[in-house]
């Protein structure tokens, strides 16, 4: 398992950057049907112990599974993006248009 966080886009100049959550995890499964996690959802929590008998949660995020294949004949490989990628978007600029502009738009103002 791991997981990963990255500024995107990563290259090139850009006004604003979402940070991305990424999770891997490979399960042993023998299933044939392994295509049908694809969108599936996966809440990660890292769990801190606190005391001899208490653990606390702290969640990482939940991820939406992007890809599922399958390395070897029983285990399957999950590949998933957090919700942060949503808003990776393409913003349409003009030659006039302005920081303010775009901030209010983004409010629905």
């Amino acid at each position: 398992m791991y997981y990963t966080n990255q500024c995107v886009p990563d290259e090139g100049f850009s006004i604003g950057h979402t940070h991305r959550g990424k999770q891997g995890i490979t399960i042993y499964d023998d299933i044939t049907n392994y295509r049908a996690f694809k969108g599936a959802k996966i809440e990660l929590t890292y769990y801190l112990k606190i005391s001899p008998t208490e653990y606390e949660g702290v969640p990482l995020g939940i991820f939406t599974v992007v890809e599922a294949t399958r390395p070897t004949a029983t285990t399957i490989k999950l590949v998933g993006y957090d919700n942060m990628t949503k808003f990776d978007v393409d913003y349409p600029l003009s030659d006039k248009t302005t920081l303010l502009q775009i901030g209010l738009s983004q409010w629905g103002i």
